[in-house]
């Protein structure tokens, strides 16, 4: 185990700096100069020279990049938002990520709830109506972009059923802890990893309930949950849980249409208010941040697969 985590930590490292080297200059391609964001195109060229020179972009372009890494590993510095009055990039990132982990939490909850039950119930109706039923949903579910289920959930519960508040927070206000606030994004969020993980749930349990051991149990006279909960459910439960692991970094770091549609505060709206803004040093920081989110989840879930499954131990940590 511990072998496995060193393993990916080894691996970690080196892509977070690639990611960061990317992200750094990639943004520095642009042909908006940050100078003219700030002052206009008119300023005059003593105080082009004077931002340049705060800004450190008089700098050569690796030792920008130098001065950047080191000033997040030493200091947590991610640089300021050249708009927010030059407030630190963490600031905002510690402001948006809750509402964010919020949401994404809840959204993995409703494809976890939803997915796993349905996934069983295709497996075990296999081939049959139930199955070719569940199957066709998840494809639609798949299939639809949350920019377009949003607006229809919004319509019809809502707008016309008025179950639902079209929204779940008030730019500007303070976070809406009310639980009804936060069903529709969650729902429009969780709804293709609900497909997604009703779909592997399915293929994971077929295998398994095709091996010799699930036979053997039946032949004992093991009653039918007793099989497919204790038996076969717990041996195909690591494909799922990597499943569940990945998701989780994608609704964290993919929820963009829907902070927006139901103007949520995240790191989602953040990154999109930055990219109109060309707001470089947070769409920096948060690109960093969602790279480092995926890392950190792929490597509990990489963890948590080597408890449950004793063959990736032993394979030194490959799947």
């Amino acid at each position: 185990m511990i072998r496995l985590i060193l393993t990916r930590l080894g691996l970690a490292i080196p892509t977070l700096l690639a990611i960061s080297f990317l992200v750094f200059f990639a943004t520095y391609l642009s042909p908006a100069d940050p100078v003219d964001i700030l002052l206009g195109q008119h300023a005059t060229p003593e105080s082009r020279v004077r931002l340049q020179h705060q800004l450190g972009l008089d700098l050569p372009p690796l030792v920008r990049y130098g001065n950047y890494v080191f000033g997040i590993v030493t200091r947590g510095d991610f640089g300021r938002s050249y708009f927010n009055n030059g407030e630190p990039v963490l600031e905002l990132i510690k402001r948006g990520f809750p509402n964010t982990g919020t949401l994404a939490s809840l959204a993995l909850l409703f494809s976890l709830g939803i997915g796993i039950p349905i996934g069983i119930l295709a497996a075990v109706k296999a081939n049959k109506i139930t199955d070719r039923a569940v199957m066709s949903v998840a494809l639609i579910g798949v299939a639809v972009p949350s920019f377009v289920l949003a607006p229809l959930l919004t319509l019809y519960f809502a707008v016309q059923r008025n179950l639902l508040p079209p929204m779940g927070f008030a730019l500007g206000d303070a976070v809406r802890s009310q639980p009804q606030f936060f069903i529709l994004p969650a729902i429009v969020l969780g709804a293709r990893s609900a497909a997604l993980m009703a779909r592997m749930t399915r293929s994971a349990m077929l295998d398994v309930l095709g091996q010799d051991y699930i036979r053997t149990a039946r032949a004992k006279g093991l009653s039918s949950g007793v099989v497919l909960f204790k038996h076969a459910l717990k041996n195909a439960f690591p494909p799922i849980m990597t499943v569940a692991g990945t998701t989780f970094g994608y609704l964290l770091s993919g929820s963009f249409v829907v902070e927006t549609f139901f103007q949520i505060p995240g790191l989602g709206y953040q990154s999109i208010f930055a990219i109109q803004q060309r707001d470089y040093p947070v769409i920096q920081g948060l690109a960093l941040l969602m790279a480092f989110i995926f890392v950190v989840v792929n490597l509990i879930v990489d963890i948590l697969y080597g408890v449950l499954d004793p063959r990736a131990r032993s394979a030194g940590g490959k799947r």
